[in-house]
């Protein structure tokens, strides 16, 4: 299983937007894959795509032309694991003297 300390931002920030995302799912656009059901969100480009499934992060509907990316079971954890660090994060500086 891919670690949080083994991913980069980008995946990251791709892993939390598929999370908050219905189903869990990118699908694609001619600007690439945004997360399902959002209205103003990044794209994220087909090699990230290929990297998070690369690591069994995510997985595609077709393996000539796919329309979209789920996250499988291990993508799910990995991501509710960042968020929890973030969230730590977020806490701790809070308590720490004030939001930067």
């Amino acid at each position: 299983m891919m670690k949080p300390e083994n991913t980069t931002p980008l995946q990251r920030h791709a892993l939390l937007a598929a999370l908050g995302a219905p189903d869990h799912r990118f699908n694609r656009t001619r600007a690439g894959y945004v997360p399902a059901g959002a209205t103003s969100a990044p794209a994220f480009t087909f090699r990230l795509m290929r990297m998070l499934e690369a690591g069994y992060l995510v997985t595609f509907d077709s393996t000539e032309f796919p329309t979209s990316a789920t996250l499988t079971l291990q993508g799910v954890c990995l991501a509710e694991t960042l968020r929890a660090i973030a969230e730590a994060k977020s806490t701790r500086r809070q308590t720490a003297g004030g939001v930067r």
